[in-house]
């Protein structure tokens, strides 16, 4: 029995600890003749920015500061929190896509700045919605190369039925990961569920520019803080069916299925091995 695996938001403490491990050994903040260990991740999209700083020892909330500048046009992060040790900075500035952003950090731990680009949308163009495809493969989507795009968060859920068209309680399949292809075959082993009939696939995919989140990832920012910065663009989302539904069930998609922002960003995370 397969059950959905949710997505996990982390704590502050088991945060900063995990943080500081991940730096020590993918980013080489253990070395004994540094004092001072900074990591530093932030994420724009076109509605909503966020950062974390993360160090030991902890920084000073009074003398850290995030600031975003693009054209003639320059802003600093208004709010910030200060829990468990870490430092969050987040603002909402309507960006546009396309545009370079140069985002800076300044700390009594460390300092960084990078430039990255605010991807373009893309939309996915096979299957079409509410297609169906048959049972007993695998099932491949595929969608719009988006510009400036370096990789694609993509993520899918399968909802089993039997030959009544009822749902499998207990049942459910769901997959994260990042890709650089446009494309996605979700292998035909997820599919086997006990007395399935056919299945609802739900699929959504963003784009990102930045470093595809991987334990030991190099830094993308420059500085004496290790720093990650990524931008995602608008993404797009689709249900189709794996073997022919007896209910063609084609409600509107449960906001509770689609992550939010910050859900995202948690997931980034994970994927660099913070869990």
């Amino acid at each position: 029995m397969q059950k959905r695996k949710p997505i996990i938001v982390v704590s502050g403490i088991a945060l900063l600890m995990l943080l500081l491990v991940f730096s020590i050994f993918n980013t080489g903040c253990g070395k004994e003749e540094e004092k001072i260990c900074a990591i530093f991740l932030c994420m724009l999209t076109d509605s909503w920015q966020d950062a974390q700083l993360v160090s030991e020892p902890i920084a000073d909330p009074v003398q850290a500061e995030v600031s975003i500048e693009w054209d003639t046009q320059s802003y600093v992060f208004p709010f910030v929190n200060y829990w468990g040790g870490i430092i969050s900075f987040s603002d909402t500035l309507d960006l546009d896509t396309l545009l370079d952003y140069t985002v800076e950090l300044t700390s009594d731990v460390g300092d960084c700045e990078g430039t990255v680009t605010l991807p373009g949308a893309t939309s996915i163009i096979d299957p079409e919605p509410w297609d169906t495809l048959p049972l007993g493969g695998t099932a491949t989507v595929t969608w719009n190369a988006a510009q400036e795009a370096d990789f694609y968060y993509f993520s899918y859920y399968l909802d089993a039925y039997d030959a009544f068209g009822s749902h499998i309680s207990g049942w459910d399949y769901d997959t994260i990961g990042y890709i650089t292809p446009t494309s996605y075959t979700i292998p035909a082993a997820p599919f086997n569920a006990v007395g399935a009939a056919y299945y609802r696939v739900h699929f959504y995919v963003y784009p990102y520019c930045g470093p595809i989140p991987t334990p030991g990832q190099t830094a993308n920012m420059s500085g004496s803080a290790n720093g990650f910065l990524g931008a995602e663009g608008e993404g797009d989302h689709i249900y189709f069916w794996v073997g022919t539904p007896v209910k063609k069930d084609t409600k509107g998609t449960p906001a509770s299925e689609i992550p939010t922002e910050k859900e995202r960003f948690n997931t980034y995370l994970k994927a660099f091995g913070i869990e």
